[in-house]
């Protein structure tokens, strides 16, 4: 998707009294549904664009029941990356998430704070250091040897792009699990083409039944 230039940044307010929450200017929203349908009819980055044209580089948008702030503007994605980094640091949580990473243990999902800072310091120790990346050589040359064949042998021009991101993601699948992933791409492609209804609507039990979360 062309989304280079664009944040999505969600939070969870208060919900006891959200009529005192200052909240961006942004469209109106449904009950329930709050506002999905602006997203209709087009590619959603695309209705963000317009809609962020009318309302301003800070948006509030609200898909299903997740309050979410639209960053559209490189003054604004500066204040949100750069000057309050920290208020933004990290992800949202929600029940599949939470699943997937046994309530946020794990150094991607985990919040931001002190053990978080002390995972990202073993990481840099024991997984990132020179001697841990002089061990991943072999294998990193194994994959540049297979990318350029495959390359060669193909006869027609090739998405570099797509076949560098193919190489970043066989090297780290090789050196995490021992080996490649034979059906990586159409798995993605249908992991990243799904559409999960636990991510708009987190604390419905009848939405997490129905989607088996």
């Amino acid at each position: 998707m062309e989304m280079e230039g664009w944040l999505t940044l969600y939070f969870f307010g208060d919900k006891r009294n959200p009529k005192k929450k200052q909240l961006s200017p942004g469209p109106w929203s449904l009950p329930i549904i709050g506002s999905l349908h602006h997203l209709v009819g087009d590619l959603p980055h695309r209705r963000m664009m317009k809609m962020s044209g009318q309302h301003g580089p800070l948006m509030h948008l609200q898909p299903g029941e997740v309050p979410t702030v639209i960053v559209s503007s490189a003054e604004a994605a500066a204040l949100v990356m750069k000057t309050n980094d920290l208020d933004f640091a990290s992800r949202p949580r929600n029940p599949l998430q939470d699943i997937i990473s046994c309530g946020g243990m794990g150094i991607i999902f985990s919040p931001y704070g002190d053990r978080w800072r002390q995972m990202r310091k073993i990481c840099i120790v024991e997984l990132l250091s020179s001697k841990q990346v002089r061990r991943m050589e072999g294998i990193k040359a194994n994959e540049i040897g297979n990318l350029l064949h495959s390359m060669a042998t193909v006869g027609a021009t090739v998405n570099v792009s797509v076949k560098m991101a193919r190489l970043s993601s066989d090297v780290v699948t090789r050196v995490v699990f021992g080996g490649n992933f034979t059906r990586r791409d159409e798995y993605l492609h249908e992991l990243m083409g799904s559409f999960c209804l636990v991510d708009l609507f987190p604390s419905s039990r009848l939405v997490r039944l129905l989607s088996n979360g």
